[in-house]
Formats: structure tokens, sequence, C-alpha cells
């Protein structure tokens, strides 16, 4: 595998991982688009037990449907937790 300066160079890329990012984004696409609906995307989010609860109710929210932080964290089972569900909800590797 090539690197330079920490990146991963395009030749040690293989076709099925150019494929499978190109597939996702169309999906991405069609479903900001309102053409699709669902989609999966193999997710692998390490987080403790109550981001784990949740990034489960966030993935259950259907096409369309918005909710508050308030409802966010009824749904996971603690009302008083609404200050806590916010920074998950804004933890992405982005933002790490």
């Amino acid at each position: 595998m090539l690197r330079a300066k920490g990146y991963v160079t395009g030749a040690s890329i293989s076709n099925s991982v150019i494929y499978s990012a190109h597939t996702n984004f169309e999906k991405g696409f069609e479903y900001f688009a309102g053409t699709r609906r669902h989609f999966e995307v193999p997710l692998s989010l390490p987080g403790t037990p109550f981001q784990e609860r949740v990034w489960t109710v966030l993935c259950s929210i259907g096409y369309g449907e918005r909710i508050s932080y308030l409802e966010e964290s009824r749904r996971v089972g603690d009302e008083k937790a609404i200050r806590a569900v916010a920074p998950v909800l804004n933890c992405t590797s982005a933002n790490a």
C-alpha cells in the first residue's frame, strides 16, 4: 500500500471500494432528491451504551419525520437526558 504524508494513494484503492463508495453516494443523492426512502450503509459507530441508544433511536426515525431533542431523549428512555442527546447527535468523525 502506498502512503504519502498519511494519505492512501489512488493506486492502493480497490475497484470494489470505489464501486461501493459510488453506489452509496448515488443512494444518498436519491434519498435527498426524494426518490429513495430507504437505504442501508454498513456503519461502525463505537460509543458508550448511551450513545448507541441515541443512534439506534436516530436510525428509527422515518423518512421525512422530524423530532426534537426532547422527543429523542424520550425515545431513548430518559426525558431528562435532553442536554446529553444534542452533543451525541452532533458527534461525527468530521467533528471529532
